[in-house]
């Protein structure tokens, strides 16, 4: 379940889908665009998992019109305690979690 964007009652959706990480390299404590569909507009209420470190979104933003196939993005700071390799990233909403066939590399 989510809030939708121009109202403030909440909508079920499916799981939200992961499509895009940017940059796809970054060092831990940076800055990362997460890209897809079905995020929270709440950013607080998407939480970005990093393997099983997991960070609560800190902004969202659409990219579209929202309709069934709304382009969504949230940013997220690539935890601290993250050492050098390939991390699965996915974002979970609510009891659903997106999709996690992405990586991020963290850089040393």
């Amino acid at each position: 379940m989510r809030r939708h964007l121009f109202t403030s009652e909440s909508v079920t959706e499916g799981p939200p889908h992961l499509a895009s990480i940017t940059p796809a390299t970054a060092a831990a404590g940076a800055s990362i665009a997460l890209r897809g569909t079905g995020f929270s507009v709440v950013a607080g209420e998407n939480i970005v998992w990093f393997g099983t470190e997991a960070v609560v979104a800190v902004s969202y933003l659409p990219l579209a019109s929202p309709t069934a196939t709304e382009i969504e993005e949230i940013q997220a700071t690539v935890p601290t305690t993250l050492t050098a390799g390939s991390y699965n990233v996915m974002v979970q909403t609510g009891d659903q979690t997106s999709n996690a066939d992405l990586n991020l590399t963290v850089s040393p």
